[in-house]
């Protein structure tokens, strides 16, 4: 399961002056998620996989260009990128794309990719608001912006993660480690 948001932080903070340093001190900001149009949070993703961890241990996350019915990768060209809408603020990766349950109780190692458009009519800073139950990293216009290498419980917006957006269209890619069966937030 995930869920992203993204939390506007480009606005005027309140200033304090320290009086040990003389310097502006700005007090963290209370925010609330950001909202584009009637949502708070990503619903529209490109998801691809999964691929075994031999795979993903070699794709260049840099070269990745999602698009609907594009290769992953060409070493898996029958591995490709699909739509899809979330009607809730959680998605679940185990239930997309016809996925089967994983029943057999057997060892699993491997990863899904799951891109999203992030538009910002302005540059400047934000935040990134994740919550996976699941390990992964986080890329936002080609750098890598996070990495949390353990699971954990899932709790929405858990990972605050402040990034500089470009004016205009933004990439996100996710890459998600599956490492046991269930449901992958």
């Amino acid at each position: 399961l995930i869920a992203l948001s993204v939390l506007a932080s480009s606005y005027v903070l309140p200033a304090y002056a320290s009086s040990e340093t003389n310097t502006k001190v700005f007090e963290p900001p209370l925010r609330e998620l950001w909202t584009r149009g009637p949502e708070r949070v990503q619903r529209q993703w490109l998801i691809a996989g999964p691929v075994t961890a031999a795979v993903a241990q070699n794709i260049d996350m840099s070269s990745l260009r999602p698009a609907v019915g594009a290769a992953l990768t060409s070493r898996e060209p029958a591995v490709r990128w699909s739509p899809h809408t979330s009607w809730t603020d959680v998605t679940d990766l185990t239930t997309l794309a016809g996925r089967a349950p994983d029943t057999t109780g057997a060892s699993i190692d491997r990863f899904v990719y799951v891109a999203a458009s992030l538009p910002s009519a302005t540059a400047g800073p934000m935040d990134l608001s994740i919550g996976s139950e699941r390990p992964y990293s986080v890329w936002l216009n080609d750098t890598l912006v996070h990495t949390r290498e353990a699971a954990d419980v899932f709790v929405p917006d858990l990972d605050r993660l402040p990034v500089e957006m470009e004016q205009g269209e933004n990439v996100g890619l996710l890459r998600f480690h599956e490492t046991s069966a269930g449901s992958s937030h």
